[in-house]
Parts: C-alpha cells; sequence; structure tokens
C-alpha cells in the first residue's frame, strides 16, 4: 500500500473564498490498497473506497473453470480458487454486508472492482487464457455496484505472470489485439453508461427456479437485481431515500449462466422489489425471451420463460407500458441498446 494519511483531507478555496474539503463536495476521493476484505479501513476518518480484490477473487473463481491457476501463482496475498455458485454467491453477500455496517450505502457506489492489476498476474494468465471466461467477470464488473477497474491492456487481451511481467508496456500496433474481446469491452461498457441503473442502483440477489415451481441447482448460476427510483434519464442527479417499496421501480435484472448448457423455461423471482402493475421486462443484452424479447411479471412476483445460452448473460429492465407484440413499431428500440450474447 502507498503510505498517505487518512486523518487529513485536502482542502480548496472556492471562489466565494470558503474552505471546501474535496472529499465532501466529490472532486476527491481517497483509495487505499488492500487486498483482503477491510471494513476497518473504510468509514470516518479512514478511505473513501478501497480496491476491491475480493471482488475479482469472487468473480474469477466463479466463471473460470476447474483448471483456475491456484492463488500460489497469482501474487502477493491476491487469493482466486475455483466456487461454485453457491459459494460465490454468499461470498458477494458477505463481501456487501461487511462494508455497509460501517459505511451503509456507500460501498454500492465507491469501492473499485478489480479483476486484476500492477501487483497480480493478469487475468486472462488466471485463467489460463479463456477468453469467454474473462467476458464474464468483464460483464460481471459492468453490472455490479462499484465502479469497474481496468488495467491497462486487459481490454486488447495483454498477458503476464507475476510482477514484473505483469507490467508489459501496452501494444500500439492493433494488429496485435484480441479484436473481439476489446468490442466487448466497448460494448459492456456502453450499456453500464446508457442505463444509470446500472451504475448507481440498488442491489439485491434474487432465486431462480425452472418452469417457475422446482428450485434450480445453482451451482452454474446467478442472478440479482439492480433498483433506483430516479428516472434513466436523471443521469447525474441523487436519488434520497431509495426503497425497494417506493413507486415508480426502475429494475434490471441481471442473469448470468457460467455452465456449458442452455437453460430453459428459466424464472427469476423479484423477491419483495415491488415493480408497478403492468411493468415489463425488455432485453437489452443477451438473447431474445419470448415476444421479442419482453417478458411479463407471473404469479407468484415471477418473471417467467427466460432462455439463457451456456456461458452467456442476460440483463433485462424493466418498462411501465404494455407492449403489443405484434406490432414491432411499439417496441421502444432504444431499449435494445445491444442485443449481443457474451
Amino acid at each position: 500500500m502507498l503510505g498517505c494519511r487518512t486523518d487529513e483531507h485536502l482542502f480548496v478555496h472556492a471562489a466565494n473564498g470558503t474552505k471546501l474539503c474535496l472529499g465532501e463536495v466529490g472532486l476527491w476521493t481517497q483509495v487505499g490498497e488492500v487486498f483482503q476484505l477491510a471494513p476497518r479501513w473504510c468509514g470516518d476518518h479512514c478511505f473513501d473506497a478501497l480496491m476491491n480484490y475480493p471482488f475479482g477473487s469472487l468473480g474469477l473463481g466463479f466463471f473460470g473453470d476447474t483448471e483456475l491457476l491456484s492463488d500460489g501463482g497469482v501474487g502477493g496475498d491476491y487469493t482466486v480458487h475455483p466456487l461454485d455458485g453457491h459459494t460465490f454467491a454468499e461470498g458477494i453477500h458477505h463481501m456487501h454486508s461487511a462494508y455497509a455496517e460501517v459505511e451503509g450505502k456507500r460501498p454500492t457506489y465507491l469501492h473499485m472492482n478489480v479483476l486484476d492489476s500492477h501487483d497480480t498476474t493478469r487475468a486472462l494468465d488466471m485463467l489460463k487464457g479463456d477468453v469467454m471466461a474473462i467476458k464474464l467477470c468483464v460483464f460481471f464488473q459492468m453490472t455490479m455496484p462499484g465502479p469497474p477497474m481496468i488495467y491497462y491492456g486487459d481490454e486488447v487481451g495483454v498477458v503476464g505472470g507475476r510482477d514484473p511481467d505483469n507490467r508489459r508496456a501496452f501494444p500500439w500496433d492493433t494488429a496485435s489485439w484480441n479484436v473481439d474481446l476489446h468490442n466487448f469491452y466497448r460494448q459492456s461498457i456502453a450499456l453500464r453508461r446508457a442505463h444509470r441503473v446500472l451504475r448507481v442502483g440498488g442491489y439485491q440477489q434474487l432465486e431462480l427456479r425452472y418452469d417457475g415451481v422446482e428450485p434450480l441447482d445453482q451451482d452454474k448460476l446467478h442472478a440479482f437485481a439492480r433498483w433506483s427510483t430516479c428516472s434513466p434519464s436523471d443521469a447525474h442527479s441523487e436519488c434520497p431515500g431509495d426503497s425497494m417499496s417506493d413507486a415508480g421501480l426502475d429494475v434490471a435484472i441481471v442473469i448470468f449462466n457460467a455452465g456449458i448448457e442452455t437453460i430453459n423455461d428459466l424464472a427469476v423471482g423479484l423477491s419483495d422489489l415491488e415493480v408497478a402493475e403492468g411493468t415489463v421486462f425488455v432485453s437489452v443484452w443477451g438473447e431474445e425471451t419470448a415476444c421479442k424479447g419482453v417478458l411479463g411479471i407471473g404469479e407468484g412476483n415471477m418473471v417467467k420463460g427466460i432462455r439463457l445460452g451456456p456461458r452467456s448473460a442476460l440483463v433485462l429492465l424493466s418498462q411501465e407500458r404494455a407492449i403489443d407484440c405484434s406490432q414491432e413499431s411499439e417496441l421502444d428500440s432504444e431499449m435494445f441498446t445491444s442485443g449481443l450474447g457474451i
């Protein structure tokens, strides 16, 4: 960790002579580099945020396969092991809960979600060149709470082992780039930028079921909701008092299939998310579902009829108006920002 003082803040003088703390006005954020889950380093008189290595450890462990590189070759205290869906979900819940005890909502927005850095083996090396796995990890970054941090070169397929091999020069010759991976980064970043709820919305894990009845083995599946009471067009506004029971809830459902089999007739429960009557969900990323990617809410507050291909992700965004599937012109083209699978 770089040496710094956490008991002082930087100040500037406004034009009217007022002394402003940069952290309080959003001009400065102190970010600490701590490999472990470390809520004691956050909160009042400590760092505003941390490089969230536990996030990367969990993501790489779940979306990588059983041949994932062990922690002995990663570097530092960054441990990465293969994880099943249950352990992965429990790990994410524990990570959020630990920081929430000292910060409230703050960890939702500030901690920098990393997969690798100057102190670790490159993510693509940790995954032994599995580009599909790195795509799933990146998409997880782009849809979860907290700013995604991309280590230079990851977006074009730069590899490297432990320090100093992980600090190779960026390849400016585009002929050496993994163009497909670069395009994927651009598209998934664009999705996050296009939908405010993915950037600053609340977070809740969701239960998946098969055909809305039998509990589904979630060994390779993971689902969560991002929710906000702000209008999607309010790109920079605050939403004080966001509550899952507020009217006009803007909801994004994100589902991952890290397995190698296609899942049909999948249903996701919205739990205690109270969306407006008549709300439908539109696919904005991944395979189209029934009715050109439009799904309604059925009995038990369940969204049914979801199809998820192998090693893929799906994002469904709420839209509070009925859609006539027989009239393609009724579909809001802006809702289909990508339509691309992984």
